[in-house]
């Protein structure tokens, strides 16, 4: 038996460990980072529609991990980067395998670990 809290939508606190990355000290709700993300997505396609992009620009690592970060950097620590997939207890990496590759033939997967891309312009 434990206590048990109903809290209003917007209220539900957030846990110490999903606030690894975040840049806000203050935010201490979902409800406060969804406003702080909305409003970074807002900025993001703004900046998206008053720019002309040519397909094979768009479809790129690059230009994902760009979108991510200025949907996402103003809030977190790892917006715009790849995800480093968890080690396989049975592979043992080479010393010349990447460690932060993404899979083959698939968009990037984007959150903490990795270095951020380079912007496009």
């Amino acid at each position: 038996m434990g206590l048990e809290l109903d809290y209003i939508d917007g209220q539900t606190p957030i846990d110490e460990d999903e606030k690894e990355g975040l840049l806000i000290e203050t935010i201490a709700t979902k409800g406060e980072l969804d406003e702080f993300e909305q409003q970074n997505i807002e900025e993001a396609i703004q900046w998206v529609f008053g720019r002309k992009f040519k397909a094979k620009d768009v479809f790129t690592g690059k230009f994902i991990c760009n979108i991510h970060k200025r949907m996402f950097g103003d809030v977190w620590a790892w917006a715009g980067e790849f995800m480093s997939p968890p080690p396989s207890p049975q592979a043992t990496p080479s010393p010349t395998s990447p460690r932060h590759a993404p899979p083959p033939a698939m968009l990037p997967v984007l959150h903490p670990q990795t270095a951020a891309p380079d912007p496009v312009a």
